[in-house]
């Protein structure tokens, strides 16, 4: 649940194209801390997406669609955060 809710939390504070200039004081939470978040916690969903299926496997019933709905949900947060990221690192590479 809190690898969902810090994704969620890094999509909606994306910084969109625009490259930070100021990296200190407050300003470096978003020029410097989420950036290097993102790539942890994309592979964190992946992960846990990956664990979900090794676990469903040995399970039934509701136990294991349980398993596929955290499954979905890891897939479905780790497209989108990628999606919601890759212009702010595609400005990144361009620089």
């Amino acid at each position: 649940m809190m690898l969902v809710m810090l994704s969620f939390a890094l999509i909606i504070f994306t910084p969109g194209k625009q490259v930070p200039e100021n990296y200190t004081g407050w300003d470096a939470i978003p020029a410097i801390v989420m950036p290097a978040c993102v790539p942890m916690v994309f592979m964190g969903l992946l992960l846990d997406a990956l664990m979900s299926r090794v676990w469903m496997v040995d399970t039934e019933g509701l136990e294991r669609r349980r398993f596929k709905t955290i499954m979905i949900i890891d897939l479905l947060m780790a497209m989108i955060l990628a999606i919601a990221w890759l212009p702010y690192f595609q400005a990144i590479a361009g620089a």
